[in-house]
This record gives structure tokens, C-alpha cells and sequence, in this order.
């Protein structure tokens, strides 16, 4: 082995530099007493092998040898200085990529090397209980060990970087100092000592991923600060009561750190949205910020936690604080957009301060929020979905203010306290109180309770008080309960309050019943002051009231609003307050009607009750503009008497909230159509259809004496009139029905077609015949929008007589008809459909008498026609409870006719051709009016329908062409005009006759 030994106090100066080098294999030692000096030498002291240079005497505290130079190796990790005693260098030792294997402090307690330079090495290693410091702006590149744990002290005098571990797991360093005021060490691993202390107001920063295991202190309250970069787990105290740290930063996003211990600092900063985690049982004596609004997260993980200052503020808010099953006191001010329970825990808001944001629970009926004294809470109280278990009030004679929704399962007061929920938010929560008479909730605008307030036959809260459009749907127990100025207080089911219940003396104080009951139970009164309003809704037998065990108080000056909610029959009264006794019960002087046009109402009083008496203004069948629609109103005022319900009350209802004119328009279209419409033109149907059967029987009769006007040229005996004939008419007729009566009138359309078959008999004297016809009518009533069509099937048997010597004929046929009905009607806001059926009975006679007159034949005739209709009794559908059940109806027509016509017959080359004028006045001897008798669907009473009565006296005016051919085929065209007052209609007939 070879040595280098340096003994006493020796100065070299090299010209060249100083190596140390072996050629054997083992590392060699250099011992020197001396200061090795370089006399500014770039090549310096250069370690060429593994050996040891040794910086002073290790058995003289008091020797001291210093390193002027810059100290370098020939290969990364090779060469060991050890400083034995006190010493200083003034150089780098090592370099990047070329560090020393090894330096070794192995100085006692009061001895220190300082280190002017860079340092390189592997390990920096204490193997006493020295100091090693370093100057300002110089790094450390390697770990820093120690022999012994809890010996060594490692300070900085400024700016430095650590890359590697500093101490380690059972060998802590005894202490790291950060002396540099206004410098950043920044450790890029893991710290283990046993403090890290500021002695100046500096900076230490924590890299990504490393753990600081220390206490960190400060020589001064109120300087150092610590910042981590990333995941962090520290588990020694940060700062202490009275000396706490300037500020602690967690910069990492997304990042974490742990903090094992308290935490006392000025500040505690979010400068990235990370996470701050403390453990069970640990406490923050610091105000807690953030650099970015909604960003940062702190979260305490169990125990008992007590953050001492505010956390967060206006504008930089922090993202989220998780209460996860501690019991946490808030002594600040609060800011954060959520405050979270992820565990069944307990946050106490400190004396006078508040919270700003939501608060909320992982699951429902989980975490528990304590107030001590004031405090205003910004922002929403838990979910409908996740409610917190219970909002304790536990301060005295403070007040805790809630601007925001509040769900829980339960808001206790255990001290004489005041809640308040301020305007547009709700509570949705039971409320308790631990003593009776105790608690005050005041709701300061519009509100909808979502819980009972105080205990029904328990613990009274001490007041209730209502400021605002509220809906009150829980039970209330409270000495007294207040409907203030400015507030309704509308109830949405059937409420029971205990204690007093009073309206204050305003105009705008007002409780709306609904048709609920309001139930004071023990000995509370029921106060109405003066100007004051109780609204309650009345709909058939039904009402809102007030009962109370206790005397009920009604000022005289106050006002009763009373809304008709659905149709109530006249005379109907209403117990609308019911007290125990006493006399303060009195009628208010101003009774309101939603619905004065239908309703008004009175009231009287015993002194302990209060009693409504509904008057209906206008009735139904008193506002009909007519006999018929006042039938229909009664029967509408008979199902509303009888308690109407479903479709015909809403029917009721709607009548009830139009204007008077307009309901009294809409009864009109309750009745049956009965303009005369389907009876006419059943009468007419039945008429043309036989009325074909005697043109052609005034045609033959005529023919058989020898005229011209239906078979000219054919005399008699003929054999032409001799032969079997089928013959075929078709018709059409219009029909038009001006206003009359009660009635706006009517269109009528009707076509149909006629066969026959008949032959003469007796010497061809009488003529013999059967017929059969199909008719359909469509009736537009002007009416309300009445449509029914009409389908016909009739037949005859007829008959005729033809004086043999005289020019005079008989024709008669009795007739049947079966129709059927097929109508609707516009009623009210629907439409009825109905379908029914009717029978048609007809006798008819007649004759006439031929005159000639040249050529001309004129024929005076009469006739008697008589028609029985009857019309079978229907139910209407598709009107809901508007259908009408309509009995059956009879109509009779006797009907006499006096007429004459007049023809002259034309040869042509087609054969004979017969132009017709004929004229007939007509009488009508029943003239009976259309009429029903019909009821609703819905209810009520029947009613009678009557149309008007038509005019008697009728005439009919027209004329005919008939063709005979020359092989005895007739073809002939028939107009008919028939007018009466108020109506005229048109009829077209068209007849093939072909013999055979």
C-alpha cells in the first residue's frame, strides 16, 4: 500500500496538479494535516485511483485543514474525501458525470465543513454529528446518508437543488436547515430527518412522487415556506402554535399530499387543482387558499379535525372539501363549491362564521352539520336524493341563516335559536327542538315546507313565521305560529297546528284554505286581525274550513275571499270556521267572489262559528235566452243538485266560469235538433215515392177514357192499355227551410227511384198495381251544425178506376215506409252521433175529371193524403255525459189538395209528345210542430224540445213533358215547385214506362 502523508502545517504551491494515484488494486489513504492549496491551478486535485484523501487530524478537534481547489476524479464514482474536523473548500468537488465515490463529514458535533461548490458524490455521508453547510446557488448531486441515525446536520445558505435521498428510513439526519432568506432548496427525493427548520424566510420545494419525513419548523413565526410539486407524504408536524410557517403549497396537479401531522402556517395554498389529505386527528392553523376559483381539494379522513382559519374565498373558492367520517370543526369562514360527506361524519361551523356553497352526502341520511352560534349557509343543504342525517342548532340566541334548499332528516334545535330560510328556497326537513317553547323558524319569502315544524303533542317550537308565498303541506307545533305581512300561506292538504295561529293585521296578510281543513288542536286560538284575509275554495257540499279546540277570533275588519272551484247548487251553506265558544267570531264586512256573475255569498255567525251561504245569481235556466234552452239549464241545475261529478261537472264548471251571454248561447246546443228538418223530409220522402204511384195513375186513368196526356193515340180498349207494365221513376228534390220560430232553418236533399208493376182488370176499368222504392235524404240544419241523413225503403199497393162513360178516375194507395237515421249535432265543445229508426204509415186518395177544351184537356182534381211517422226513441254517443236519451216521437199529416192541370198533346216523328201545367192548393189540417222530450247522459231532469209550428197552407205549381212512342214506351220529365211561408222546394221526376 502507498500513502501519501501530509504532517504539519504545510503550504504547497504546484505548478502542476496535484494527483493522487496507485497502482495496486486496494484503495489508498492520504492523510494531511496541512491546507492543500491549488494556487489556482486549473488541473487541481485530481483523484486518479480509488484512494482516500483525509482532511485532518482525526484525534485533534482542534486541527483544522481546508480545500482550496477544484477536487475532480478520473471516473464517475471513484475517489473518497473524508473531513475529520472543522474544514472549508472553496471549489467543486466531483463533477457531472464524474462525481467523487464518497464524502465523508466525520466530525463531531461542533465540527463543520463548508462547501463553497458544487458537490458531486455518490453519498454524502455524516459519520459524526457535524454539520455540513452550503453555499448560496451550489447543488448537491447524490444522496446524503448518516452513520448513526438522528446525527448530522445539513444546512443550506442560500439556493440549492438535492437531487438524490436525504437520510432514509431508521437513519434520519438529525436536522436540515434552510438559512438562505428569499432562496428555494429544492429536494428532489425523499427527506428523512428529524427537523427541517427554517432559519430565514426561504423557501424548501418537495419533487413529485417524494416523501418528506420530518417536523418542519422555524426559528422566526411567520417565515418558510414549503412547497410540494406533486405526491407527498409528510409525516412530521408542519410548524407549531405560535411559530407557524409563512405558507405551505400544493402545486401538483391532480397530485396529493398527505399530511400526518398538524399543519401551522400563515397560509395553506392551492396553486394547482390537487388534493391536501390529513390524517385522523389532525388540525390546520392556517387560512387555506387557492390561486385558481374551484381548485383544490381538502380532505379529512377521520378523527377529530379543526381547521383554525378561513378555508377559501369569494372568487376563489376552493373545489371541494371532504368531511369522510370526521368530526370537523370549521372556525373560519368557509368557501368551497361543495363541502362533502363521504362518511357519516359531523362539520361544526365556528361562532359568526359562514359557508359559501354546497353541502352534501355521499349517501342518504349520512353527515351531520353543527352550528355553535351565527352563521349564514350559501348554497344548497344536501339532495331529495342523498339528505344529510341531521342539521344541529346548537348556539344560544344566535341565528342561522340558510340561503339555499336545505334537505335533511331531521334540523334540531338544542338551545333557544333562530333559523331562517330565506326567500325562494325550501326546508325540507322535520324540525325538532330539544325543549319545548324553543326554536325559532322564520321562512323570510316564497317557500314549500317539506317537513313537520315542532312535535304534535311533544316539545312546540317557540315560533313559526311566515314572510312570503308559501305552500304549506306538514303540521306545525308552535306556542305561536304567524302569517306575516306580505306573506300567503296557502295549504295543500289537510294541516294540524298546535298553539296559537294568527294572521297579522295587514291586507296582505293572507292564509288560503284551499278546500283543505286547518285543525288547532289544543287550547291555541285562531286569530283574523283586522284588514287580514282567510281565501277558501268551496266545489259542490264541499269547503275549506278552520276548526279549533280553542275560541276562534275573526275581526270584522278583516276580508273573506271565496273561490268557486267547481259547480255548487244554489243555497248550499258552509261551517267555515268552527270554534270551541266565546263570542270573537264576527262577519268580516267584505265577502269576495271569484265569480260574481254566478255567485254570491253571505255569511253569519253564532260568535263561535262562522257559516258561508252560497246564492247561485244566475241559474242556468234563468239566463236561457229561450223556453227551450231554460229546459235544458234546469236539467243542468238538477245533476249539479244531485251531486254531479266527473264529465257533467266539468260541464257544470265550464258553464259556470263563461261570461252570461256566452253561456246562455252554449245552452242552445243541449237541446235536440227539432227545426222540422228530419220530420219534413221523412213526410216528403214517403210523399214523392207516392206521389210517382199516382202520376202514373193519373196518366193511365186518364189514357183508358181516351185522352191524350199520358198514353195519346192509344184509345180505349186499346191493347196497348191492356198489357202488363213494369215502369221506373227516378227523383230528386231540394228543399229549403228559411228562419222560423226558434229555428235558423234548414237544407234538404232527396233523391231516390220508384219500379212498379200493374194491369189493367174488369173490362180495363180499374187498374192494379205494386210498387217498391229506395229513397236517401240528407237534412243540414242551420242549427248549431245538425247533419242527419236519412235512408228510406218503401212500398205500395194501388189502385184506380176509370169510368167507363164518363171522363172521371179514382186513384188510391196505401203505402209503408221504414227509414232509418243516421245524425249528428254540435254540442257544447263535442259532437253527439246518433242512429235510430222510424216507420212511415200512408194512406192517400184522389180523383179528377177530364175536360176538352179543342185541343186541349183540362183535368180539375183533389186528393186526401194522410201520413202517420213515428220515430223510435235513441241514445246518443260520443257527448260524454252532453248524450241525450231521446223518447220516442208520433207525427201525424192529414193534408187535403185542390188542383187542376191542364195538357195538349204534339205529333212528331219520335211520337207524341204532351207538355203539362198543373197547380195545387194544399192544407194541412194537423200541422204539428217537431218536439222531443229528452235527458242527459250525466243527470238531471227531462226536459221538453219544441220547434216551431209550420204553416197549414201550402201550394204546389209545376209542370210535366211526357213522349209516347210509336212502340208504346212513355217517357216523361216532371218539375214540382211547393212554397209555404218560409219554405220552397224543387222536384224533378223522370218515369220509363215500357209495356209488355
Amino acid at each position: 500500500m502507498r500513502k501519501l502523508i501530509f504532517l504539519g502545517f504545510i503550504l504547497a504551491y504546484f505548478i502542476c496538479a496535484l494527483n493522487l494515484q496507485n497502482s495496486s488494486a486496494a484503495p489508498q489513504n492520504v492523510n494531511s494535516d496541512a491546507n492543500i492549496n491549488n494556487n489556482g491551478k486549473n488541473d487541481g486535485l485530481k483523484f486518479k485511483a480509488d484512494v482516500t484523501l483525509t482532511v485532518g487530524n482525526n484525534d485533534s478537534v482542534n486541527s483544522n485543514a481546508n480545500v482550496d481547489g477544484v477536487v475532480t476524479t478520473v471516473g464517475d464514482g471513484t475517489g473518497t474525501v473524508t473531513f475529520n474536523g472543522n474544514s472549508a473548500t472553496n471549489g467543486n468537488f466531483g463533477a457531472s458525470g464524474g462525481g467523487l465515490k464518497q464524502i465523508n463529514a466525520d466530525g463531531g458535533a461542533a465540527k463543520t465543513v463548508s462547501f463553497n461548490g458544487n458537490i458531486f458524490a455518490s453519498i454524502l455521508n455524516f459519520g459524526g454529528n457535524g454539520t455540513v453547510t452550503l453555499a448560496d446557488t451550489n447543488d448537491l448531486t447524490g444522496t446524503v446518508a448518516t452513520s448513526t441515525d438522528n446525527k448530522g446536520k445539513l444546512t443550506f445558505l442560500g439556493s440549492s437543488n438535492v437531487s438524490g435521498d436525504v437520510g432514509a428510513s431508521g437513519m434520519i439526519l438529525n436536522q436540515i436547515n434552510a438559512d438562505g432568506a428569499g432562496n428555494t432548496v429544492a429536494f428532489g427525493g425523499d427527506v428523512f430527518a428529524n427537523t427541517l427548520n427554517f432559519g430565514a424566510d426561504g423557501t424548501v420545494s418537495i419533487a413529485d412522487s417524494k416523501n418528506l419525513t420530518a417536523e418542519i419548523t422555524t426559528s422566526s413565526g411567520g417565515t418558510g415556506t414549503l412547497t410540494f410539486l406533486g405526491d407527498s407524504t409528510v409525516s412530521g408536524k408542519v410548524g407549531a402554535s405560535g411559530t407557524s410557517l409563512l405558507q405551505v403549497n400544493a402545486n401538483g396537479i391532480g397530485k396529493n399530499v398527505n399530511f400526518n401531522n398538524n399543519v401551522f402556517a400563515n397560509t395553506l395554498n392551492f396553486g394547482a387543482d390537487g388534493t391536501v389529505t390529513m390524517a385522523n386527528n389532525r388540525d390546520i392553523e392556517a387560512v387555506v387558499t387557492t390561486s385558481t376559483d374551484n381548485t383544490g381539494t381538502l380532505t379529512f379522513s377521520g378523527g377529530n379535525s379543526t381547521v383554525t382559519g378561513d378555508l377559501g374565498a369569494l372568487g376563489a373558492a376552493l373545489k371541494k372539501i371532504n368531511a369522510d367520517g370526521t368530526k370537523l370543526i370549521l372556525k373560519g369562514n368557509a368557501v368551497a363549491t361543495n363541502l362533502n360527506f363521504g362518511a357519516d361524519g359531523t362539520v361544526t361551523m365556528g361562532l359568526n362564521k359562514d359557508f359559501t356553497g354546497a353541502i352534501t352526502t355521499s349517501a342518504d341520511n349520512t353527515g351531520t352539520l353543527t352550528f355553535n352560534g351565527k352563521s349564514d349557509i350559501t348554497g344548497n343543504v344536501g339532495t331529495a336524493a342523498a339528505a344529510l342525517k341531521k342539521i344541529s342548532i346548537d348556539g344560544a340566541n344566535k341565528v342561522v341563516r340558510f340561503v339555499g334548499d336545505v334537505f335533511a332528516k331531521a334540523l334540531d334545535f338544542s338551545t333557544d335559536n333562530t333559523v331562517r330560510i330565506a326567500d325562494g328556497y325550501n326546508l325540507n326537513s322535520p324540525v325538532t327542538t330539544s325543549a319545548t317553547n324553543t326554536g325559532t323558524l322564520t321562512f323570510q319569502g316564497a317557500t314549500t315546507t317539506g317537513g313537520d315544524m315542532g312535535t304534535l303533542s311533544g316539545n312546540l317550537l317557540a315560533e313559526v313565521n311566515f314572510n312570503g308565498a308559501t305552500s304549506l303541506g306538514h303540521n306545525i307545533a308552535a306556542t305561536t305560529t304567524t302569517v306575516k305581512s306580505g306573506s300567503t300561506v296557502t295549504l295543500s292538504k289537510d294541516i294540524t297546528a298546535e298553539g296559537d295561529f294568527t294572521l297579522a293585521s295587514a291586507a296582505d296578510s293572507i292564509l288560503d284554505l284551499g278546500e283543505n281543513t286547518l285543525t288547532l288542536t289544543g287550547s291555541g286560538i285562531y286569530s283574523q286581525k283586522n284588514t287580514s284575509q282567510l281565501k277558501l275554495g268551496v266545489s259542490g257540499t264541499n269547503s275549506g274550513s278552520i276548526v279549533a279546540s280553542g275560541n276562534a277570533s275573526v275581526k270584522a275588519g278583516s276580508v273573506l275571499d271565496i273561490i268557486v272551484n267547481s259547480y255548487v247548487p244554489n243555497n248550499t251553506s258552509f261551517k267555515i270556521i268552527d270554534g270551541a265558544g266565546g263570542a270573537g267570531v264576527n262577519v268580516p264586512t267584505t265577502i269576495n267572489s271569484n265569480n260574481p256573475t254566478m255567485y254570491t255569498f253571505s255569511a253569519s255567525t253564532d260568535g263561535a262559528d262562522l257559516t258561508i251561504t252560497a246564492a247561485r245569481v244566475n241559474e242556468f235556466n234563468n239566463i236561457a235566452g229561450n223556453g227551450n234552452s231554460s229546459g235544458a239549464g234546469a236539467a243542468l241545475e238538477s245533476a249539479g243538485a244531485a251531486g254531479a261529478t266527473g264529465d257533467m261537472l266539468n260541464v257544470l264548471n265550464a258553464f259556470d266560469s263563461m261570461p252570461v251571454d256566452q253561456a246562455s248561447q252554449t245552452l242552445n246546443t243541449l237541446t235536440p235538433t227539432v227545426d222540422g228538418g228530419i220530420t219534413t223530409t221523412s213526410f216528403n220522402s214517403l210523399n214523392e215515392f207516392v206521389g210517382t204511384v199516382m202520376n202514373r195513375l193519373e196518366n193511365t186513368m186518364t189514357a183508358l177514357f181516351g185522352g191524350s196526356s199520358a198514353q195519346t193515340g192509344v184509345s180505349t180498349g186499346s191493347d196497348s192499355v191492356k198489357d202488363n207494365s213494369v215502369w221506373a221513376q227516378g227523383y230528386g228534390a231540394y228543399a229549403h227551410q228559411g228562419k222560423r220560430g226558434l229555428s235558423n232553418g234548414y237544407d234538404a236533399r232527396l233523391w231516390g227511384t220508384t219500379v212498379g208493376y200493374d194491369r189493367p182488370i174488369r173490362n180495363d176499368n180499374f187498374l192494379f198495381g205494386l210498387s217498391g222504392g229506395y229513397s236517401e235524404g240528407r237534412v243540414n240544419s242551420k242549427d248549431y251544425g245538425a247533419r242527419t241523413n236519412i235512408a228510406s225503403y218503401s212500398t205500395s199497393l194501388y189502385g184506380g178506376y176509370q169510368h167507363p162513360l164518363k171522363p172521371y178516375y179514382f186513384e188510391s194507395a196505401i203505402s209503408f215506409a221504414l227509414n232509418e237515421y243516421h245524425g249528428s249535432r254540435y254540442t257544447f265543445d263535442r259532437i253527439a252521433n246518433a242512429s235510430y229508426d222510424g216507420q212511415q204509415y200512408g194512406f192517400y186518395f184522389g180523383g179528377g175529371r177530364t175536360y176538352k177544351a179543342g185541343k186541349f184537356e183540362i183535368t180539375p182534381n183533389a186528393s186526401l193524403r194522410y201520413s202517420r211517422l213515428h220515430l223510435d226513441s235513441y241514445d246518443e254517443t260520443d257527448a260524454g255525459s252532453l248524450n241525450l236519451h231521446v223518447e220516442s216521437q208520433n207525427y201525424n199529416l192529414l193534408q187535403t189538395g185542390i188542383g187542376a192541370k191542364i195538357a195538349r198533346a204534339f205529333k212528331s216523328t219520335l211520337g207524341i209528345f204532351t207538355p203539362e201545367f198543373h197547380f195545387k192548393w194544399l192544407y194541412d189540417f194537423m200541422g204539428q210542430r217537431q218536439s222531443a222530450i229528452s235527458n242527459f247522459a250525466g243527470g238531471g231532469g227531462a226536459f221538453a224540445t219544441d220547434g216551431y209550428r209550420p204553416p197549414k197552407n201550402s201550394y204546389n205549381a209545376g209542370a210535366k213533358i211526357t213522349l209516347l212512342t210509336r212502340k208504346n214506351v212513355s217517357l216523361s220529365l216532371n218539375y214540382d215547385y211547393e212554397g209555404k211561408e218560409n219554405y220552397y222546394s224543387h222536384t224533378g221526376v223522370l218515369e220509363v214506362r215500357i209495356p209488355f
